[in-house]
């Protein structure tokens, strides 16, 4: 009698509670599969997308449009100052873009480009490229980063360049500085393209009123 009332027992249907609590596993490990794989899914796209993002940047950082600077960036300005250990004179000539461009983040807020035409018997004459807001790469390490210059409607001549001896990187040395100088002086428009960091060679331009004078 016994054996067969367990057997009874094992035939016999499941319970409605036992066939609830099987019901809810399943649902659960079905929700957490679903889960799971909008995750993976979600964290995909986010990557695509930030793929296409960087590769977009990296495409059309050079081509940001300009701004006009408002400021008269058409005359050279010039200071002078009188070095007392020598008595000598210290003579700058300067001109600013009239352009900029707003780089990305830390540099963002506009960028202009400075020309510095200066002599000081300790040193000579220099010309000296600064950039107002970032970074600029010279060429001293890598040719291909010489800058372009294009005087009035001439070819683009090439110049090398380097870092200040401080490793200043918002500023730039033209080597054969005279050859520049010689240009400047009839030129009525100077673009310089530049190559700075993560912005691509940006062209900044510069229409002269009267062109550079220089005796030094």
């Amino acid at each position: 009698m016994s054996i067969n009332m367990l057997q009874e027992n094992e035939n016999k249907p499941q319970s409605c509670s036992e066939a609830k609590r099987k019901s809810k596993g399943k649902s659960c490990l079905g929700a957490i599969a679903i889960f799971v794989f909008v995750t993976i899914a979600l964290s995909m796209i986010a990557t695509c997308d930030e793929n296409v993002s960087s590769s977009e940047s990296e495409e059309t950082v050079a081509e940001v449009p300009a701004k006009i600077n408002s400021n008269d960036g058409s005359k050279w300005e010039e200071s002078e100052s009188i070095d007392q250990m020598t008595d000598t004179k210290n003579v700058w000539k300067t001109i600013m873009s009239d352009n900029e461009f707003d780089f990305d983040f830390p540099y963002q807020g506009g960028s202009s480009l400075k020309i510095t035409v200066r002599y000081m018997q300790k040193y000579g004459t220099d010309v000296i490229l600064t950039i107002t807001n970032g970074q600029l790469l010279p060429s001293e390490y890598n040719v291909s980063q010489r800058i372009s210059v294009r005087f009035d409607d001439d070819e683009p001549i090439k110049f090398h360049t380097k870092h200040p001896s401080d490793g200043s990187t918002e500023t730039l040395f033209i080597q054969n500085a005279s050859k520049f100088i010689n240009r400047a002086k009839t030129a009525k428009s100077i673009k310089i393209q530049v190559p700075v960091f993560q912005e691509g060679n940006p062209i900044f331009t510069f229409e002269i009123a009267e062109p550079l004078t220089w005796d030094y």
